[in-house]
């Protein structure tokens, strides 16, 4: 016996289904069951941590640093629904930086990859890749191509 998964979605904010059948070698099938979902789990995770990392208190970081802004915080959103389109990409770390930015870090199949964003439409990013020890880092504001292609990478 061997299942198998349908899904259908109709868009981002409304309920996927997903429902599980067995096939048996009679060319049967039957509905094991059935399971909803009302967000993408890491819409959820990301929503969560970025509402964190606005509520922070002044001197969060044991001296003046600040939350960040929830204008901030709404465009890193926007930026992660551009991004996690790429196939097996994990939600990075959301880190607050005590000026009031926010960082999306990831570490993985042999990158080290970070983007500041300081201010909607800034971000800074920078790549290192261990094997080789090549790093790099670039500007770029609302042109998403070139960190698109280094985010790429870490994805499957």
């Amino acid at each position: 016996m061997s299942l198998a998964y349908e899904f259908s979605y109709q868009d981002r904010f409304a309920s996927t289904a997903a429902t599980a059948v067995s096939r048996h070698s009679s060319s049967s099938v039957t509905q094991i069951a059935a399971f909803i979902f009302t967000r993408m789990d890491w819409q959820r995770q990301a929503e969560n941590r970025l509402m964190e990392v606005v509520r922070l208190p002044v001197g969060w970081d044991g001296h003046q640093g600040r939350p960040s802004n929830p204008s901030i915080a709404n465009y890193v959103y926007s930026l992660l629904e551009k991004l996690m389109v790429l196939p097996g990409l994990p939600l990075p770390s959301i880190t607050p930086v005590s000026y009031g930015g926010i960082v999306l870090e990831w570490h993985r199949k042999g990158w080290d990859v970070e983007i500041e964003i300081d201010v909607p439409s800034s971000h800074h990013v920078y790549a290192h890749e261990l094997a080789t020890g090549i790093e790099g880092d670039f500007w770029c504001g609302s042109q998403l191509n070139r960190m698109r292609d280094v985010v790429r990478k870490i994805s499957d």
